[in-house]
């Protein structure tokens, strides 16, 4: 039998006319944090604006609005999209995905630089899970952002390294001025270990942002159809984040 372990609250909390057929206690009878009071949007006025106040405007000091690295769209052919994105004051990230090689690599970020104001931040998102280009690209990087290239942040997309390699990536990252690093876990154990890496991050002053992919219903359905029921998560998220086809058309 489950056990449920609720906070302690007043008798006086409990509705007089409760019966079995009532709906649940409210979510902070039962301890759990209220995540919409913790993590949503809220807003706030600033300049005479009202603008959307969340964790990640804090942190990145730009509008909740991301435009992600996708292979073509945000690669090679991509450059003039992230610059636009970037220099209208929003977040975009340069593909890596769509680089294959060091003199590509290199010659793309700078062709995005001075596509963009002065100063203007880059973020590049980086397949972590295909060795051959993290391999090169993560040396690049921060040896780039030490020579004073504006790499603001990195996105580390198609898997999450294991706590040791996470410590080693977040100490290079913060030696080069990386000031925070982004992540997008598919499984709950994928989430856990980017917790375990947030923690890390705290004594380098860096931040972790955690992006969680959302599927819809119609997806969902489909991919029932054709593969059955996942057992879990890191399935779809792992297969979805190297580009293979999860469900026929």
């Amino acid at each position: 039998m489950p056990v449920v372990v609720c906070r302690p609250f007043s008798v006086t909390q409990i509705p007089a006319n409760l019966s079995v057929l009532s709906p649940p206690f409210p979510p902070d009878a039962y301890g759990t944090p209220n995540w919409k009071e913790e993590y949503g949007p809220t807003l706030i006025r600033r300049g005479g604006q009202i603008l959307v106040d969340t964790k990640f405007t804090r942190l990145t000091g730009k509008p909740p609005v991301i435009l992600p690295g996708m292979t073509p769209t945000t690669s090679f052919h991509g450059i003039d999209l992230v610059a636009a994105c970037n220099s209208a004051g929003f977040h975009g990230e340069l593909a890596a995905g769509g680089l294959p090689l060091p003199e590509y690599f290199t010659a793309k970020v700078s062709e995005l630089v001075a596509k963009q104001p002065p100063g203007t931040g880059v973020t590049i998102n980086m397949l972590y899970l295909n060795a051959y280009l993290w391999g090169f690209q993560f040396p690049l990087v921060c040896d780039m952002a030490t020579q004073g290239i504006p790499i603001e942040s990195i996105t580390i997309a198609a898997g999450v390294p294991s706590p040791s390699v996470a410590e080693e990536i977040l100490q290079k990252l913060s030696a080069s001025g990386i000031s925070y690093v982004s992540l997008k876990p598919g499984s709950a154990d994928a989430i856990r270990e980017v917790l375990v890496m947030a923690k890390v991050a705290k004594p380098l002053n860096m931040s972790v942002c955690i992006r969680l992919k959302i599927f819809t219903s119609r997806c969902w359905k489909r991919t029932r159809r054709s593969v059955g029921t996942p057992t879990s998560f890191s399935l779809w998220g792992r297969a979805l984040e190297i580009g293979k086809p999860l469900f026929r058309t």
